[in-house]
């Protein structure tokens, strides 16, 4: 394990060995944002350096057994603590992240008889060989959550991620037929295997979606990103199958066909897993996607090879054998010559990087010119004494260029929200509407070039049980009353500017926090009120002086730990009961 500064010079290089006599392979390396320490996981053999107290410290069985240890960010013995993972016989841990409260998740692989489950998960009996997933705690001295997943076949986990509401999601490969279909229609694609895609609950009881994707050929998930649209997912991986199923998008999909061997795919997914779009990347020799690359700063939102920027262009890398691989504004540069640009280079294989439009189909980038966000706007109807349906409103982007869609989405919490409506229209009648509700909903447009953008959340409140079918009754009725109102959700000013991002995890916590708690009481919503009174200025000064931003930002992420924490205990207590 070693550490570089960002010009990846020698000034400030820490490195340290971690193993043993035996074979030891690190897969996966993420920094815990709360304090920088850095956990790693993989295989070890037996003599691997475990600690007094880890949750698994002695050695499961011939020949591997999965690992994971926590460093400190100088990578010295100071706070080193270290865990086997496994039973009786091999088990690879390939991907790890972080939960809101920091506890600390694992996935992989296992072929153990006994291999540590907890009472209650999904699965707890080896099918044949299995994924895993295993929730620690932060210290990793006891397991909170474990299971197995499997069919009749092969499986194994690759990469894991989890969303706003520490709902875990994993992608792999699986070579059972009987894998779980859940929450969307399909079925096992055939061949040798497919990528699987699997969303658990927080506690690993219960899997809430679930699939597989691929052809006739070997199909092989690697890393998987959840976009800040809804819960969108992203998945990365490689294909030999020439029946992939490709989604067509307008005007297609950048690559529809395979090209050699193997390709990489890229493939778009709904929060309940259903195709949005996907394509082949490749040329005529063998493309892989393989290992998994350095972590994001926004650590639930990037993982294995692929992550998105602010304006939901993909990027992904990996491996090709190429010669034809599809290259498009290489960068160049001859003095120093670091890298050659867009010239396969031969041998074995060369490095790819990509970058694609959102929706995964040939045309420019979004980079230079982003699409403005949609305008919401207050239902033309909302006044007191209408029974009618909320009639709601949104203006096109500013600078969209063609036709645009929109996705409407809108839900009773702020967080995952439903999508309802999608089309080219500007209005959509909400027929559904109960009285006495508070809802919440915004749109996120498309325009022909491919760039995606959203708008912010904006809520409303019913007050009486409306009346649409009824006109003229005797029991008017009041649909929009005096509370009732829509009202833009203003950003988190504050901690946006010290973390550089309205999608960072913190702060989009922070406006759930908003959202669910001060904005349901009169004194919630006044502290609320007084808070985008002051918090502009304040941002900007943040924005002007990185140092102080820094100090921020620190003493803001252990105030979020702790809001987090406190509120889990207190789900917790609900549940109990």
């Amino acid at each position: 394990v070693c550490r570089l500064n960002n010009n990846l010079t020698s000034s400030g290089f820490v490195f340290t060995f971690l193993g043993s006599r035996g074979y030891d392979l690190a897969y996966c390396v993420r920094i815990n944002p709360s304090n920088n320490d850095v956990f790693v996981c993989g295989l070890a053999s037996n003599g691997f350096p475990t600690t007094l107290g880890a949750a698994y410290p002695s050695f499961g069985g011939a020949p591997l057994d999965a690992f994971v240890c926590r460093l400190n960010s100088n990578l010295s013995g100071a706070g080193f603590i270290s865990t086997y993972l496994g039973g009786n016989a091999t088990d690879g841990a390939y991907g790890l992240t972080f939960d809101s409260i920091r506890n600390v998740i694992v996935c992989g692989v296992t072929n153990s008889t006994n291999f540590p489950t907890t009472v209650g998960a999904y699965s707890t009996t080896l099918n044949d060989i299995d994924a895993f997933i295993t929730k620690f705690n932060n210290s990793l001295t006891s397991t909170i959550a474990s299971t197995l997943l499997g069919g009749n076949g092969f499986e194994s986990a690759h990469a894991v991620v989890v969303d706003l509401l520490d709902n875990i999601y994993v992608t792999g490969e699986t070579s059972s037929p009987n894998f779980p279909f859940i929450g969307v229609s399909g079925s096992y694609g055939g061949g040798t295997g497919d990528a699987l895609l699997t969303k658990f609950s927080p506690s690993l009881n219960t899997v809430l979606a679930s699939r597989t994707v691929g052809g006739s050929g070997l199909d092989v998930g690697r890393g998987i990103v959840i976009a800040p649209v809804a819960g969108q997912v992203f998945i990365i991986g490689y294909t030999g199958s020439g029946n992939f199923p490709i989604t067509s998008t307008i005007p297609s999909s950048f690559d529809s066909t395979l090209s050699g061997l193997t390709d990489a795919f890229i493939a778009r997914f709904k929060n309940n897993f259903s195709y949005i779009a996907s394509t082949y990347i490749g040329g005529n020799g063998v493309e892989l996607i393989v290992g998994s690359p350095p972590p994001s700063l926004s650590p639930n939102f990037s993982r294995g090879g692929i992550v998105l920027d602010d304006s939901m262009n993909v990027i992904v890398t990996g491996g090709t054998s190429s010669s034809d691989f599809p290259i498009f504004a290489p960068i160049t540069r001859t003095t120093p010559t670091f890298y050659n640009g867009g010239v396969y280079q031969g041998g074995t294989s060369d490095i790819f990087v990509l970058k694609i439009t959102p929706d995964l189909r040939g045309g420019p980038l979004v980079t230079t010119t982003p699409l403005a966000p949609p305008t919401l706007r207050a239902p033309a109807n909302f006044a007191t004494g209408l029974a009618l349906p909320p009639y709601l409103q949104w203006d096109p982007p500013s600078n969209a260029i063609g036709g645009t869609s929109y996705l409407l989405y809108l839900s009773t919490d702020a967080y995952p929200l439903t999508e309802i409506y999608s089309g080219s229209r500007l209005t959509y009648t909400f027929s559904q509407a109960q009285g006495d509700t508070r809802y919440y909903w915004y749109v996120v447009a498309t325009d022909s070039t491919g760039r995606i953008s959203w708008s912010t959340t904006w809520r409303f409140t019913t007050e009486i049980p409306p009346i649409f079918a009824e006109s003229g009754s005797s029991d008017e009725g009041v649909l929009l009353g005096r509370d009732a109102f829509t009202k833009q959700l203003y950003e988190c000013f504050i901690a946006t500017a010290v973390y550089g991002s309205s999608n960072h995890p913190d702060v989009l916590f922070l406006k759930q926090f908003r959202d669910r708690y001060l904005l349901t009481n009169p004194v919630g919503r006044y502290l609320t009120e007084k808070y985008y009174q002051i918090s502009p200025r304040i941002a900007d000064e943040l924005k002007s002086s990185p140092i102080i931003s820094a100090v921020v930002r620190v003493i803001l992420t252990d105030v979020i730990y702790v809001m987090r924490k406190t509120l889990g205990e207190r789900g917790k207590m609900r549940e109990k009961r």
